[in-house]
């Protein structure tokens, strides 16, 4: 099932267009460097898997699961075998995705995957340790994500309040994903997410699906509103107009994770394709 995770994520990177962010007629070399990046950190959504499928065994408790050791691990290997900052909400979305897709194998739920995320995400991400909460703002630190660090600041988030007030990898998320939508998976953004996959599964295609989970979550988020592109007789052609002048990559590329989260969930339950003429 794991193949599931990958090809949404190899997809998510590689569809065109999506305006601001990442995508394979990116001009510059980025878009290999990426494919390095998700190359280094295969071996963590893969542990993280295994970790999930114990848990849903009972071989373990939610406690010791280890999810932000494996993040933040990820997350070093990705800096360090590209030397740029990864895209973190991507990277923390497919290990935690990976986790949660364990633990429902393990479990032989009769429900769809996306039917029981809710309760995975409670059980998986709200029992957390404060130790793996800490995991995480330490992955961040040793990858320089200053925006993200900078928003947990300002919110009160810190290794000693993490500490003292039990803080979870759930709680954690919920703070994160007002600037990365990678850390969507959350009890207070399931709702949204909900609509999201609903628009994954709409779409005919594999491609087609990134499009339109990318370009939904950018007018949720606020980032863009495309609805007036959408409705011109070319929309590509507009679509490549804007991603031109769209020049702050490492801001839109926030938008990659939230969209893995959507469309993997969609491809889990019922495979999307990539029809070919």
């Amino acid at each position: 099932m794991l193949n599931a995770l990958y090809e949404a994520y190899l997809i998510t990177l590689s569809s065109p267009i999506k305006p601001g962010a990442l995508h394979r007629l990116t001009k510059d070399p980025e878009y290999e460097i990426r494919l390095l990046e998700f190359v280094s950190v295969q071996e963590f959504i893969e542990e993280s898997y295994k970790r999930g499928y114990m848990l849903g065994r009972g071989d373990l408790d939610s406690k010791h699961l280890g999810l932000g050791r494996y993040i933040a691990d990820a997350l070093k290997k990705a800096f360090e075998r590209t030397s740029i900052r990864p895209i973190t909400g991507l990277i923390s979305a497919s290990i935690t995705l990976a986790s949660i897709l364990g633990y429902y194998t393990a479990s032989s739920q009769k429900k769809s995957f996306e039917e029981t995320l809710r309760k995975t995400v409670t059980t998986i991400l709200y029992s957390s340790s404060p130790e793996d909460t800490i995991n995480i703002v330490e992955g961040l630190e040793a990858v320089s994500d200053s925006d993200l660090l900078l928003h947990l600041d300002r919110k009160g988030i810190t290794k000693r309040s993490i500490t003292l007030n039990a803080v979870t990898v759930g709680d954690l998320f919920e703070a994160l994903s007002d600037i990365d939508t990678g850390f969507m998976l959350n009890v207070r953004n399931l709702n949204r997410l909900t609509t999201l996959i609903a628009s994954a599964r709409k779409s005919p295609t594999f491609i087609g699906a990134v499009v339109e989970v990318y370009i939904k979550l950018a007018d949720m988020t606020g980032y863009l509103d495309l609805s007036d592109i959408l409705e011109t007789k070319n929309p590509l052609g507009e679509l490549a107009k804007l991603d031109a002048k769209l020049v702050d990559r490492q801001r839109f590329n926030r938008l990659l994770g939230g969209t893995f989260i959507a469309v993997a969930t969609a491809n889990i339950d019922t495979p999307l394709r990539i029809p070919y003429r």
